[in-house]
């Protein structure tokens, strides 16, 4: 993988250790912001969100598959753009965020692959957004994709039935990715504790990001 030590990242899920002992469930956002704030064993965690965006392109309307991304989504994987910048923390905030980084992928298939793409103004959802950069070939990570700043609402910090957020860590240096395992083990017992209907029995499984991103990779 392209990415600075890749031993130390990871992707984290949920486990529902009484109904499905062998399951791999994506986050909630309630979850994911207690483990971004609480954990001890991680550099940082982020997530991704999956979404869409209607283009209103010169042959007309076009779906671009997106992913939305929380603060330092690039910036842990260690990734440079190809072209321009990842996202500013200001554009995670409401009436900041109509700006968009192109995947490697479809920027060569449905821009031509263009530098001059940079800096422009797409309609997206009747919207405008500034692409802001281009991700480089070696990105494999959903490369056929537009990535869009992820902006919290104010009722998802107590959302926890829905799970539909993928996680990202980066392990600290002087952790283990068994301690890492055991930190967040750590958190979903105290989450299970706080919010019993929702939590009570959940546990974490992490998943080295070099074996598992190929089940993420153009789909």
């Amino acid at each position: 993988m392209p990415y600075p030590e890749p031993d130390r990242l990871v992707f984290v899920w949920e486990r529902d250790t009484r109904r499905d002992p062998g399951s791999r469930l994506e986050a909630s956002p309630g979850n994911f912001l207690d483990w971004r704030a609480r954990t001890r064993a991680f550099e940082g965690l982020a997530a991704m969100e999956p979404f869409g965006l209607d283009w209103v392109s010169p042959k007309g309307p076009e779906y671009l598959p997106t992913w939305l991304v929380t603060e330092r989504f690039f910036e842990l994987l260690g990734i440079v753009p190809l072209h321009g910048r990842t996202f500013r923390p200001d554009e995670h905030h409401a009436g900041r965020g109509r700006v968009v980084i192109l995947g490697y992928g479809i920027w060569q298939r449905r821009f031509g692959g263009d530098p001059a793409v940079l800096g422009q103004v797409l309609t997206l959802d009747r919207e405008p957004f500034e692409v802001v950069g281009v991700m480089p070939r070696e990105f494999e990570l959903m490369d056929d994709a537009v990535w869009a700043p992820k902006i919290w609402e104010g009722w998802e910090a107590q959302s926890r039935n829905s799970r539909f957020y993928t996680v990202i860590g980066r392990v600290r240096n002087d952790v283990t990715l068994d301690r890492a395992t055991d930190d967040m083990n750590r958190i979903a017992a105290q989450l299970g504790t706080e919010y019993p209907e929702t939590n009570a029995g959940m546990a974490q499984v992490r998943n080295s990001l070099q074996v598992s991103a190929a089940g993420l990779r153009g789909g």
